[in-house]
């Protein structure tokens, strides 16, 4: 994937007519990214905005609006690591369900980053209702990789999914825990765990994960 990172770069983007701006509290959509961040996310795996806006200027963040024909059309919030990023909140305003918008912000981020990034989503295995499993096949019909590997985070079980290679939880937590020590009245050291595997690796995401341990070798040797 060629290096076109858009860390620290201020000018918005477009894809496929999409428009992404960066995303900061002048902004005058702040409102309507404020609702559909409360209104998409539940209060378990929400952030307070005010520590994503102190995350955003500390440089640890990265919060993006996007608009399609310059109408309000979701939000893109990303953790940054050194050798990963994590897709922190994804999500399409309901009005503009139907073009296709959570897919274009997701060819944005294959397009315009040189690092892997990492999607958690509520665990399939122990949700009440069929939306993280919708949201897991949305994702992997986009390319995601399942990890085959599941947390437990702040009592939230969930799952790990990445582009365009598969990580480890080490890799996950090295991110995590790297943003989260910028907030020390967070207690996060007892609040997340790696979970047993549930199921085989697919012999898909077996092979990329060999790959990847391959590069990784060859590059610190």
């Amino acid at each position: 994937m060629p290096a076109k990172s858009q860390t620290n770069r201020e000018p918005s983007s477009k894809t496929d007519e999409l428009e992404l701006r960066p995303f900061r509290r002048s902004n005058s959509e702040y409102e309507e990214v404020y609702q559909l961040y409360h209104d998409a996310f539940p209060d378990s795996e929400r952030k307070p905005m005010e520590m994503v806006l102190q995350s955003v200027q500390k440089g640890r963040m990265e919060a993006y609006s996007a608009f399609d024909h310059n109408e309000f059309a979701g939000l893109l919030f990303l953790v940054n690591g050194q050798q990963a990023d994590i897709l922190d909140y994804l999500a399409v305003n309901p009005k503009l369900r139907d073009r296709g918008i959570g897919s274009r912000l997701l060819s944005w981020l294959k397009d315009h980053r040189s690092k892997p990034f990492i999607i958690e989503i509520e665990s399939t295995f122990t949700a009440s209702d069929q939306i993280p499993a919708r949201r897991k096949a949305f994702y992997l019909r986009n390319n995601m990789i399942d990890c085959n590997q599941e947390i437990q985070l702040f009592g939230v079980e969930m799952e790990l999914l990445s582009y365009p290679t598969p990580v480890t939880y080490d890799q996950y937590y090295n991110v995590l825990s790297s943003y989260l020590d910028t907030f020390p009245q967070i207690d996060y050291h007892n609040c997340l765990a790696a979970l047993p595997l549930r199921q085989e690796p697919s012999k898909r995401t077996s092979s990329l994960q060999e790959d990847y341990r391959e590069q990784t070798e060859k590059r610190n040797s």
